[in-house]
């Protein structure tokens, strides 16, 4: 199972608004782990930063198998399958053009990939792709925008069986009926051949962030509707940071309430979307009632590992007065009946796990866009955790074993497509192109 998710929308936080209130759900219980000591940058040796003058200095580069000639092309999202084959989405500089990508030789050359009708469809303003993906080549792929656009008066999924070679449609998407802010596909993902689910934001603002959520019974030949804003049975406050569904029935939405209210917000549903509950985690033992109190500023923000019956997800907060965050990951083995925790390394930065055990972390201590970052590594599902690197960008480490990665990484407006092949301690730019 796998999801994709390109950059997170910028979603208002404005003023406190009252929380729903609160309906019966399970309880998890909590499994209590001695944790190990908090690792951070400043209290660890790690390796000289990265030459700032060589990574990343520009947009990632692609030639158009067109024309011939180099056309800027933003990478928005990446899926790496082994060392060699993988899927990207993107968008044109120039063209302002959705592209959907494969990759055979690590991502130093690319083909074309991208559905033949869905450049008719295109409506927003800065498009660009979404996609989801169960194996290299069953891929379901629509149109999004890289900012909030215009309601939409269409929007089809496509779906391909045998790698890109051809494509199927969906049947559009209802929303002829939904008057809303604006259009904004986000969480895409499917648990099997046949059920999916689509996170589509539609608007923003006094700590709200309103969505709609469509899911299909049938390989995304059709879709249903099963929230929207006006529906009232999902908590429409705080920002939407992730949205998974294990099957047809039971999901999870995770929320951000970035400080402006007390608790965790976490919401699971049973019965495919049409009502959702509270959850509530347990307090990961550093004072009583921890989620509570309001200096803490708590929030989920990312599901970084799913593999039913496991779910695996980043718990940031920050408390008032300090600059360091406090992490955890919050696992559970079982659906959510129970929950165990274990502290990673603090800071900001980005989780990524393929697997129950392996995982890196890229993180930073402070929010500003120029601050160095800092790659760590877990062997043990992150009861201890190791600096690799540092380096002068940031983003979200994406590896296939111990040694292949890759990073979308960016400075401010500057992004470029690394890899490694050594497990993070050296980095080197891709000069990536398109071939026909």
């Amino acid at each position: 199972m796998s999801t994709f998710k390109r950059l997170d929308p910028v979603l208002a936080v404005v003023c406190l608004i009252l929380a729903a209130c609160t309906l019966p759900f399970v309880n998890p219980t909590p499994v209590v782990e001695t944790q190990p000591p908090l690792l951070t940058p400043d209290s660890i040796p790690v390796e000289p930063t990265l030459d700032t003058s060589t990574l990343p200095t520009r947009e990632v580069v692609l030639s158009t198998p067109i024309s011939g000639v180099a056309q800027p092309l933003t990478l928005t999202s990446l899926k790496m399958f082994d060392p060699l084959n993988g899927w990207a989405a993107a968008t044109g500089d120039t063209d302002n053009a959705p592209h959907l990508l494969r990759t055979a030789d690590g991502g130093t050359t690319w083909q074309e990939r991208t559905p033949a009708g869905m450049a008719a469809e295109v409506e927003f303003a800065d498009s660009t792709i979404i996609f989801t993906a169960l194996d290299l080549n069953t891929i379901w792929a629509t149109l999004s925008s890289l900012s909030p656009s215009p309601q939409l008066t269409s929007l089809i999924t496509w779906q391909t069986s045998d790698g890109g070679t051809t494509w199927s449609a969906s049947d559009p998407l209802p929303v002829t009926d939904l008057s809303v802010e604006f259009f904004m596909p986000d969480y895409f993902g499917f648990s099997d051949q046949n059920n999916g689910w689509l996170l589509v934001h539609n608007g923003a603002g006094m700590n709200h962030d309103y969505v709609s959520i469509f899911t299909t019974p049938n390989g995304g030949a059709y879709w249903k509707r099963v929230v929207d804003p006006f529906m009232d049975n999902l908590y429409m406050s705080c920002s939407k940071t992730g949205l998974i569904f294990f099957n047809a029935s039971l999901g999870w939405v995770t929320f951000d309430c970035h400080g402006v209210k007390p608790g965790l917000d976490f919401y699971a549903t049973t019965d495919g979307g049409t009502t959702w509950q509270p959850i509530t985690l347990p307090s990961p033992g550093v004072e009583p009632n921890y989620w509570e109190n309001m200096d803490n500023a708590c929030g989920i923000d990312a599901i970084v590992y799913v593999q039913a019956p496991r779910l695996t997800l980043s718990v940031t907060c920050l408390h008032y007065g300090t600059s360091d965050p406090n992490r955890w990951l919050y696992t559970t083995p079982d659906s959510g009946a129970t929950w165990s925790w274990k502290a990673t390394p603090g800071g900001y930065g980005s989780t990524f796990l393929p697997n129950p055990t392996q995982g890196w972390f890229l993180g930073h201590i402070k929010r500003q866009e120029d601050d160095a970052s800092t790659l760590y590594v877990t062997s043990d599902g992150g009861a201890s955790w190791s600096p690799v690197k540092n380096v002068n960008w940031r983003g979200l480490p994406q590896f296939v074993d111990i040694k292949n990665g890759w990073v979308l990484a960016s400075v401010g407006v500057n992004t470029a497509f690394v890899r490694t092949t050594d497990g993070g301690h050296t980095w080197a730019e891709i000069k990536a192109v398109i071939k026909p």
